[in-house]
């Protein structure tokens, strides 16, 4: 099933992860990845804090790069 993988920057160069999100038909990709930020984060933003949405399959990718 086609979803995002939510990472938050710690420090440069470091990223936490913080969920797996479904993909939500309906939206724009934007659109969708900002929705997954706020999904994976319950709505919290802290100030300056940086996050990606990578889709699940190019997570693998990264993930063992």
């Amino acid at each position: 099933m086609r979803g995002y993988a939510v990472f938050r920057e710690v420090e440069p160069g470091l990223w936490y992860f913080v969920g797996d999100v479904d993909h939500q038909p309906g939206l724009a990709m934007r659109a969708e990845r900002a929705q997954a930020v706020r999904d994976a984060t319950g709505g919290a933003d802290p100030a300056g804090a940086v996050y990606a949405a990578l889709p699940r399959d190019q997570w693998q990718l990264v993930r063992y790069a």
